[in-house]
């Protein structure tokens, strides 16, 4: 574990207050728990997948997600590129947890809760941000 993780949370620091992605997945579960949401990752292939990149121009990047996840979701993308390298202990905890929820295809989209346990998972949906925003909600507990 590198040391960030253990950091403490400042309330003007946390991530997803501009609707960003982070990659570390201890500090979105520190950020799932200061903030009480869920966290939604993002398993995805971002340079080759068509259909990852297709969920991120039709969804993701727009301004209607990106408003509804800055202030109900912490985002986190476990990213699998084959164009660019990242670094060798990024690879093996995106391995670690692509194993840990058994993912098979990409995008998978998986919603955690501020523990770590999958509430629901899902994938590309057509129909825009609104549309997408519909089905997270309607998989997340009332």
């Amino acid at each position: 574990m590198n040391r960030k993780s253990h950091r403490p949370l400042k309330k003007r620091c946390l991530p997803n207050q501009s609707g960003t992605w982070i990659t570390d997945w201890d500090q979105a579960l520190a950020a799932s728990k200061e903030l009480g949401r869920p966290v939604l990752i993002d398993f995805t292939g971002s340079d080759w997948c068509g259909w990852c990149i297709k969920l991120k121009g039709e969804v993701f990047s727009k301004p209607a997600f990106i408003e509804y996840a800055k202030d109900n979701l912490i985002l986190l993308m476990i990213d699998f590129p084959r164009k660019r390298k990242l670094p060798v202990e990024q690879q093996t905890a995106n391995q670690k947890l692509a194993e840990k929820f058994e993912v098979e295809g990409f995008p998978t989209i998986v919603l955690v809760n501020e523990n770590g346990k999958e509430i629901k998972r899902t994938g590309y949906q057509p129909g825009g941000p609104e549309k997408y925003i519909d089905h997270i909600k309607s998989l997340l507990p009332k």
